[in-house]
């Protein structure tokens, strides 16, 4: 049986190399490593019998790498090693399928327990396996994981036995996870109909099922059940030679494992469209302070495109960056919750009719996808820029009306007055007609003939109250006057004076 160590310390690498007579016991160290990543690549690649795995380790964690090796199927036995005495990380190790839970400084009889422990759980599973094996279904349902696997280059024989003699002009593997398998359930359902078929392989967890089909793969596999929550299936691109197929096999297991990153709805991921890894991430695209920046002058420039646009581009960024589940879930809050500030801080009345941060922050955490994620982004941004600009384009018109009716006397632009208050002349106007009904120079000139009017109930000289309205002269002011009224400035005070004094008798 082969033994895995995996430590970031040399030291205790050594350690448990030499102090442990681990032949005596059956096993043989096949490999070791320094960091969770090569952790991971070496039980895909080895596939050992046991690991002796630590909890604090560079990359990715030691709950990490066993959530992630169970997640895709690896049946072996795991000995946690940590110097932490949280219950928290005992039990979420002992909830993904460790054997033992050791602190260290190891205890030399304590190990030797637990060694043994997982021997026994081995050899047991090995004497039902072989059992298993007796059966003819069996047999090819592991011939066909042979093949998956790259492993079956030698086994003509017992391919033909089987009659899989691998002469199909094209290949596709299809992987289907089922993460809730309850009796009666849609999980269960479809694991009985899989199972009915010639060319499926079957995981140890009983949760995951390889499919090695034909041409049409996808449409034949295709199954009412897979629109349910609890199942996912990942599909790899078409191969045209049977030595394809161990690398079909490894891309529908990496469509999996990054299913968050690439999958569109939630329920699949079609391999061949997930781009390469890069290390470019697009300047800023990994500083909530910059994104936040960026969202926020989209906000207030009113560019919706724009930030949609942005969005996108880091979602991207963040696929060729393969940013784990929690990276990117850390990312998009903290970069909201810089964004709520920033709305809170310079629109206070938007802020007021915004959805909640924790409500927000709540939708991004039950996301399933990275797609779900942007696409509810793209779509709150939005409504925060709507909201922003009506509160704002309300307050800009009354302020703006405020200063028309304090300052009418005055040779008024609305060029000059967007300047004033930090709008483009041209918009500005457009905002003014739309929220009062009329343009601003009519808007002016209604204003400035109302005071007219009053001033005419009085003995001020025509000339003095078209200047003390801001006419520029008498004809000009006689002209308005006249469109707006229907009568000339002498004919209404006329008009007024009469009607005052027949009030008078």
């Amino acid at each position: 049986m082969n033994l895995l160590i995996i430590d970031d310390e040399q030291i205790v690498r050594e350690g448990l190399k030499t102090i442990f007579p681990w032949a005596e016991y059956g096993f043989t160290v096949c490999g070791e490593a320094k960091n969770g990543e090569e952790g991971v690549s070496l039980i895909r690649s080895l596939n050992p019998d046991l690991v002796l795995l630590d909890i604090r380790l560079p990359k990715l964690d030691g709950l990490e790498v066993l959530k992630t090796v169970r997640e895709e199927g690896f049946g072996g036995q795991i000995i946690i090693l940590s110097g932490y005495a949280d219950f928290d990380y005992a039990k979420t190790a002992i909830r993904l399928g460790v054997c033992s839970y050791l602190l260290k400084p190891i205890d030399e009889e304590e190990l030797l327990h637990a060694v043994k422990q997982a021997k026994e759980t081995l050899e047991k599973e090995k004497r039902e396996s072989d059992q298993a094996l007796k059966s003819p279904e069996q047999v090819r349902r592991v011939l066909l994981l042979d093949i998956l696997n790259g492993g079956a280059e030698h086994k003509r024989e017992e391919l033909l036995a089987c009659s899989m003699d691998l002469t199909a002009d094209a290949y596709q593997v299809l992987l289907v996870v089922i993460k809730d398998r309850k009796p009666d359930g849609p999980g269960d359902m479809l694991c009985k109909w899989l199972q009915t078929l010639n060319n499926v392989s079957v995981s140890e967890g009983g949760c995951e099922y390889y499919l090695l089909l034909g041409r049409e793969a996808v449409s034949q596999a295709a199954h009412p059940l897979l629109s349910d929550s609890g199942i996912f299936l990942s599909y790899s691109r078409m191969g045209f030679d049977a030595a394809e197929i161990p690398q079909l096999t490894a891309q529908a297991r990496e469509g999996y494992e990054h299913r968050f990153l690439f999958s569109t709805d939630g329920l699949s991921i079609q391999c061949r469209l997930i781009p390469e890894p890069s290390a470019k991430a697009g300047e800023g695209f990994g500083d909530p302070l910059v994104i936040a920046d960026k969202l926020y002058n989209f906000i207030s420039s009113d560019q919706t495109a724009k930030a949609a646009e942005f969005l996108k581009h880091l979602e991207l960024s963040i696929q060729r960056q393969r940013l784990n589940y929690d990276t990117v879930i850390r990312l998009f809050i903290n970069s909201y919750m810089q964004i709520d500030m920033l709305i809170k801080e310079h629109y206070p009345e938007a802020a007021n009719r915004v959805t909640g941060a924790n409500l927000v922050i709540y939708a991004i955490c039950k996301c399933r996808t990275l797609r779900e994620i942007v696409n509810f982004l793209t779509e709150h941004i939005t409504g925060i820029i709507r909201m922003v600009h009506e509160v704002r384009s309300d307050n800009i018109i009354e302020k703006l009306c405020g200063y028309i009716g304090k300052n009418y006397r005055q040779p008024l632009k609305i060029e000059t007055l967007a300047e004033v208050f930090g709008y483009n002349g041209s918009y500005l106007g457009k905002l003014f007609k739309q929220e009062t009904g009329e343009s601003f120079h009519s808007y002016l000139d209604r204003v400035r003939i109302e005071k007219a009017k009053k001033l005419l109930e009085t003995d001020a000289r025509i000339y003095s109250v078209a200047s003390e309205c801001g006419f520029q002269s008498n004809e000009y002011f006689s002209n308005k006057f006249k469109k707006y009224v229907g009568v000339s400035p002498q004919a209404y005070r006329k008009a007024r004076a009469e009607e005052q004094g027949s009030g008078r008798q």
